[in-house]
């Protein structure tokens, strides 16, 4: 193979890859929907910093009394264009939902992070993302197994 037919395998496989990154974003959903359940059910930010206790002082699923808002932090994944992934709530469905997250000082209701990773889910997800691009480069590039 000469230099320019492998400068242009590659070159293809670069535009193949940016244009169906989808397997590495559905891992990255799976690392984040992950981390959003076990915030949800430890009842803590991503880096595990407590969520501050409820005014009535009850156990805390405040956050899972229904389930409404953690079934719409874990579905609500959208793909905004072909290299990204992101997680949210629809704040029609569920429009208590920022202020839970963000906290609201004029009604003296702290914040309580659902959303979000922490530095071993970012590792977990930039190496879902490697991973796939290596594969797809030696298998295009004509230098893998497949």
């Amino acid at each position: 193979m000469t230099l320019d037919q492998f400068h242009r395998r590659i070159t293809d496989a670069g535009t193949q890859w940016l244009a169906s990154t989808r397997d590495p974003l559905d891992k990255c959903d799976d690392i984040m929907s992950s981390r959003i359940e076990q915030n949800f059910r430890r009842a803590a930010t991503a880096e595990n910093w407590k969520w501050p206790p409820r005014k009535d002082n009850l156990p805390h699923p405040l956050l899972i009394k229904s389930g409404l808002m953690m079934t719409a932090a874990l579905y609500s994944v959208w793909y905004p264009d072909p290299q990204s992934v992101e997680h949210g709530v629809d704040l029609d469905k569920v429009p208590y939902a920022r202020a839970q997250q963000k906290g609201r000082a004029e009604i003296n209701l702290p914040p309580r992070p659902f959303l979000g990773v922490n530095e071993a889910d970012l590792v977990a997800m930039e190496e879902a993302v490697a991973d796939y691009a290596v594969e797809t480069f030696l298998v295009e590039a004509g230098g893998g197994n497949g």
